[in-house]
């Protein structure tokens, strides 16, 4: 797997899901056009049969070397060599003190998102790594697609758009929880940090531009369901719908209809930010059976004229334009490989960075604290703006 001139990254695998598997470890042991790297150690805390069903067999079938075996990443930080990076895709509980052992261990890190939960510590992580001069990156690969990047741009430097006045997120995915996700102490919740997070991720990303945060401060209503056709076999905790609002002291608006309740894999995706003038710019993704395509981006100024812009050499007005580029899941691991090969900067406000989704981490920990006040305070009645407000 080495390429010349340039040197191998081992790896330390902390856990091994089907999601890392097919979209975000495969594109990156298999691409030759990326930095070299050598996977040393897999860590699964589950134990040694599914290291022999399924990591093993993984890796003989790819022509790759195969890593070594360890239970749990505090055995792989005491060997020699030690790892020098961490891929961690555990279950989000299981986050936060695994990147701490590895921060501890001076390993660089990438955590599949949700980075941690909303009851965890991120600043102090992010602050932890950024003192100790270790990367903390993890996987919010929207981010980094074309159609996401034009909107994140156009509201942060006020192209073709003014003030910032609201994002709507809304999701229809036909999801079913399963195996650790229908545990409500291993995940945390349902589609809020579920399916759900892609697109408040990316609406808390695009407000931090303009400094705005949703914190404990913000303002919000927020409802949870939980319905029928979940498995009895979910926790009632995890929610399969959520509706609601959250605003910062700044007097930006986000707002959510997410929900599992759509035939099973299918999806429908909108987010759709507006300016105070009527400025606007939406991206769609409506598919019967999801796929890796990126959604439609429409860009229109307030009075409803369409911008244009050029891409690669081709100009292309950006009315329901499917630009250039797909889902890209392995682009964030891939740029974290690829940080930790050169040596050179460690570029916390790389869009992927651990300090880029604090926002994020508040706004989803806002969203619960809000849906717990809400379910407490049912009977209270409420009036003005602030309603529903602990």
């Amino acid at each position: 797997m080495a390429i010349s001139g340039r040197p191998a990254i081992p790896l330390m695998l902390v856990g091994f899901g089907a999601m890392a598997r097919t979209r975000t470890l495969l594109p990156l042991l298999t691409d030759p056009a990326t930095p070299a790297r050598a996977v040393s150690v897999c860590c699964l805390e589950q134990g040694e049969i599914e290291f022999q069903k399924i990591v093993l067999p993984w890796f003989s079938e790819r022509g790759l070397p195969p890593p070594r075996y360890t239970p749990t990443p505090a055995d792989a930080l005491t060997l020699s060599p030690a790892p020098a990076a961490a891929v961690i895709n555990t279950p989000n509980a299981m986050h936060a003190s695994q990147v701490e052992q590895c921060l501890d261990a001076g390993v660089h890190v990438f955590v599949d998102r949700p980075i941690m939960l909303h009851s965890d510590d991120l600043p102090r992580l992010v602050e932890r790594a950024a003192q100790a001069n270790l990367l903390l990156f993890t996987g919010v690969q929207r981010r980094l697609e074309t159609h996401f990047q034009h909107a994140y741009e156009s509201v942060a430097r006020q192209c073709d758009f003014g003030d910032l006045d609201t994002i709507r997120c809304v999701l229809a995915v036909g999801e079913r929880p399963s195996s650790w996700r229908a545990r409500h102490a291993l995940v945390g919740g349902g589609v809020v940090i579920g399916t759900g997070y892609h697109l408040l991720d990316f609406a808390a990303w695009v407000a931090a531009s303009r400094g705005e945060r949703f914190g404990a401060r913000a303002a919000g209503q927020v409802r949870f369901s939980a319905e029928h056709w979940m498995s009895p076999d979910v926790d009632p905790e995890i929610e399969s719908s959520a509706l609601g609002w959250v605003r910062s002291e700044g007097g930006v608006t986000i707002s959510f209809d997410l929900s599992f309740s759509a035939p099973v894999g299918s999806v429908f995706e909108l987010v759709d930010l507006r300016d105070r003038s009527g400025s606007r710019i939406s991206i769609c993704r409506d598919q019967r059976m999801r796929s890796r395509n990126p959604g439609h981006i429409t860009h229109q100024r307030a009075d409803g004229s369409v911008v244009t812009k050029h891409y690669n050499g081709a100009k292309i007005t950006l009315s329901d334009a499917l630009l250039p580029g797909d889902a890209q899941e392995s682009r964030p691991l891939s740029d974290f490989v690829g940080k930790c090969a050169s040596g050179g900067s460690l570029a916390e406000e790389h869009p992927c960075s651990g300090k880029a989704s604090v926002p994020t981490w508040e706004l989803v920990g806002r969203i619960y604290d809000l849906a717990k006040w809400q379910r407490r305070n049912a009977h209270v009645p409420t009036n003005g703006v602030r309603a529903g407000t602990p």
